[in-house]
């Protein structure tokens, strides 16, 4: 039976898993991540660089049925998945630009996701879209009243994981007082994970770099004024992955011993790549990850 939309946070923290009971776990378990499923942007898109006029309606039908085959998939799996996440941009329309069609795609987004089985939770991560690429307060509050925090932590398997609004690194120009709390924030998290000695990953929007720790800014990347703290940060603190979207495609990257992997879009693709989510084993002896595409992504999972 399928769950009604739920959000699993609250004040900072994943409620679904039992923290304590987590943190003296060491069991293997795997998760799924996807990324993009961006309700919207294909036809969007496409009319924008053709010089087309821009659609109007409810113009999502081709990302609605790769985004049910995505949870099609997820519920196939056996054993269930520990949690699902979804790395951002989760609809096309930006919060506070149509807040009518916001609206309709989120309610689509969240009648899709609902139908995820009740034991697997969903792990929500605040993308540009979903929050405007400059964020400004309204935004903010219009996906926290919507989706819950916008960044918080939890603890499975003995691991830490670490939810970020990447957004307040790309631009903070309007809402430096919550780009604020969310360092001040992530300061005491990291601290906490580094007192356990635990294995902390991160999940995040926009991916610090896709190649190179100095190539120049751009739209597809976090600014070098930011880049390279965020990174050292997190470094200090035992991070060993960062997992991301944004790009639309796969891609992978280093940073000294800081893995950087960012997973192609459930939803309209910009590479190579096709439709597809990833597989994440996290054991005693290290991370494993592999990408699949939904036509033919595995139902049976060994740990």
């Amino acid at each position: 039976m399928a769950s009604a939309w739920k959000t699993y946070t609250k004040d900072r923290k994943l409620t679904f898993f039992e923290e304590a009971k987590e943190l003296q776990s060491n069991d293997s378990f795997y998760f799924i991540q996807g990324a993009d499923t961006q309700l919207g942007l294909k036809e969007y898109y496409e009319n924008d660089k053709k010089g087309l006029p821009l659609p109007t309606g409810r113009y999502w039908m081709e990302e609605i049925e790769q985004s049910k085959k995505a949870v099609e998939c997820i519920n196939a799996l056996q054993p269930r998945p520990s949690f699902v996440v979804i790395c951002g941009d989760l609809c096309n329309e930006y919060p506070v630009r149509d807040k009518e069609m916001r609206a309709m795609q989120e309610k689509d987004f969240k009648e899709i996701m609902s139908k995820i089985h009740p034991s697997i939770p969903l792990v929500c991560v605040c993308g540009n879209h979903d929050v405007g690429n400059t964020p400004t307060t309204e935004g903010v509050a219009l996906y926290r009243s919507s989706f819950g925090d916008d960044y918080y932590s939890f603890w499975k398997g003995g691991a830490l994981f670490i939810v970020l609004n990447s957004q307040y690194y790309y631009d903070p120009s309007e809402i430096p007082e919550i780009y604020s709390q969310q360092e001040l924030w992530l300061d005491s998290i990291l601290n906490e994970g580094k007192k356990k000695s635990a294995r902390i990953i991160v999940f995040q929007h926009i991916p610090c770099f896709i190649k190179d720790a100095d190539e120049p800014d751009e739209y597809f990347n976090l600014p070098t004024a930011v880049r390279k703290p965020l990174l050292e940060k997190l470094l200090a603190a035992g991070v060993t992955h960062i997992f991301c979207g944004h790009l639309h495609y796969n891609a992978y990257s280093t940073y000294k011993s800081v893995e950087i992997i960012t997973t192609s879009a459930i939803g309209y693709q910009l590479g190579k790549d096709t439709h597809g989510m990833r597989i994440i084993k996290v054991k005693k002896s290290g991370v494993e990850h592999s990408y699949h595409a939904l036509e033919n992504f595995p139902k049976t999972i060994a740990l």
